[in-house]
């Protein structure tokens, strides 16, 4: 009896073991969330130290967008043996329920928990980008491209690199230092320059419209839509380069470009209307003009036409070319 005894306390963990890890790799093969849920929760149930149930199950969890039950699963783990992949997970639950500064603080753990996982360091310049703590964001995406500087980053780390370069840009532009934005852009291009990428040009592009520099932005955009036609943003940029820089037929074809891709947009529309009016074509600038009202919610009855387009490009970066067409066009 005393054998048997000992026989079973030597076994039965075995068997529970192997009984815990054939659930998890039936719940890891099936393709329906609920009884992957179902299943994880009986390992757990078996087991509550399960370590991978429940990471897989808070996994599950953030698929099916059951954040609370996603948060609760990371949790017992971190309070049992806390490891960056599951913070960067907690923080991304934390995120998805607009809990920021929890978020925030999981994504700077999960970083100091492991360095080599740039995810985390990315997401953290993105919340704080978001949150527009521009200069914290710009030291987090620094750090990543700055370390890639001083060892080679590894294949899946090279993504979250030209990723933070894009987004220091960005940051940049909003700190309105364009000519280090501009050499970020540029960075990025150079980093895919065996593989170009069609929104790299395109993002350069839009600097470089907002700087004034339309011969170089039209050269940008032109070479987003060789690498993707599908854009219908290239097209629309592209056309308004061609307008500010008095090239109203070239932008008349970009502009309709865009409207082939997307016919209700009212800014492609109305960008015609100011292409036509500049040529002298007041006709069809009255009818492109018409059509972006019918878009839009315009009501007739009120007076002040140009503040009811206050949402348009044209009225927020271009407002004095927009209003001189409008007023030359409602006195017709």
């Amino acid at each position: 009896m005393k054998k048997t005894t000992i026989l079973l306390f030597i076994v039965l963990p075995i068997l529970l073991f192997s009984q815990q890890k054939r659930l998890i790799q039936k719940a890891l093969e099936t393709n329906d969330i609920s009884e992957k849920i179902e299943i994880f929760s009986r390992v757990i149930e078996i087991n509550p130290e399960n370590l991978d149930a429940l990471f897989y199950s808070g996994n599950t969890k953030q698929d099916k967008e059951d954040y609370i039950g996603a948060i609760n699963d990371y949790t017992k783990i971190i309070l049992t043996k806390p490891d960056a992949d599951t913070y960067l997970n907690r923080g991304n639950a934390r995120y998805s329920i607009g809990n920021l500064s929890g978020a925030m603080e999981d994504y700077q753990k999960s970083f100091d928990l492991d360095i080599n996982l740039l995810s985390a360091k990315y997401s953290l310049g993105c919340l704080k980008y978001e949150l527009e703590d521009y200069n914290g964001a710009f030291i987090d995406f620094s750090c990543i491209i700055n370390n890639a500087q001083y060892r080679k980053p590894r294949r899946n780390q090279v993504e979250f690199l030209k990723k933070s370069i894009t987004m220091r840009a960005f940051t940049h532009e909003a700190l309105g230092n364009f000519y280090k934005a501009y050499k970020d852009y540029t960075l990025r291009i150079f980093y895919e320059r065996f593989a170009p990428n069609a929104n790299s040009y395109f993002n350069r592009g839009q600097l470089l419209l907002t700087l004034k520099l339309y011969d170089n932005a039209v050269k940008d955009f032109t070479t987003s839509l060789k690498l993707d036609s599908s854009n219908p943003y290239a097209y629309f940029y592209r056309g308004v380069s061609n307008i500010l820089n008095s090239k109203p037929l070239s932008s008349i074809e970009d502009f309709n470009q865009a409207i082939k891709l997307d016919e209700l947009d009212f800014d492609a529309y109305l960008g015609l209307a100011i292409a036509y009016n500049s040529l002298g074509n007041v006709e069809k600038a009255k009818l492109y003009f018409e059509r972006a009202k019918s878009i839009t919610e315009f009501k007739e009855e009120e007076e002040d036409v140009i503040e009811q387009f206050t949402q348009s490009y044209w009225h927020l970066r271009h407002y004095l070319a927009f209003k001189s067409t409008i007023v030359q066009l409602e006195k017709l």
